[in-house]
C-alpha cells in the first residue's frame, strides 16, 4: 500500500495510512497568513481543556488516526493518547522521544500552528 492508497473505514471517517504523511491541512482554524499558537505547557496531558490539545485531535484525524474522534473536545483524554501512540510509532520515533520532536513531525505542513514551549 503507498501513502496515497487508503482503507475504508465506516461512516466516511478519514482512513488510516500504513505510513503517516504529512497533508497539508484541510481545515482552516484561524485566517489566512494567520497561525495558532500550540503551547507545549498547555497540552492539557494533566485534564484540563485546551485548545492546544484540539489542534492534536485536529491533526490526527487528518492523518487517519481514527481513535481520535472519541475524544475530539480539546480534553486530553484515552482516544487521544492511543492516537499520539500511534502516530509516534508509525514515525518512526522511539518511545521516550521529546514531546517537541513528535509535535514536530505531526504538525509538519500544517500552515495553521506555530509549537511554542
Amino acid at each position: 500500500m503507498t501513502d496515497t492508497e487508503k482503507t475504508e473505514l465506516p461512516k466516511g471517517k478519514p482512513a488510516k495510512v500504513e505510513k503517516p504523511s504529512a497533508p497539508k491541512s484541510r481545515y482552516a482554524v484561524v485566517g489566512k497568513g494567520v497561525q495558532d499558537p500550540v503551547h507545549i505547557s498547555k497540552l492539557g496531558i494533566d485534564g484540563g481543556k485546551s485548545l492546544s490539545v484540539h489542534h492534536v485531535q485536529r491533526r490526527l484525524a487528518e492523518r487517519g488516526y481514527g481513535e481520535v474522534y472519541r475524544d475530539r473536545d480539546g480534553f486530553w483524554r484515552e482516544g487521544t493518547e492511543e492516537s499520539f501512540t500511534a502516530f509516534r510509532k508509525d514515525a518512526g520515533l522511539p518511545d521516550d522521544a521529546e514531546l517537541r520532536r513528535v509535535l514536530d513531525e505531526l504538525f509538519d505542513n500544517d500552515g495553521n500552528v506555530e509549537i511554542v514551549a
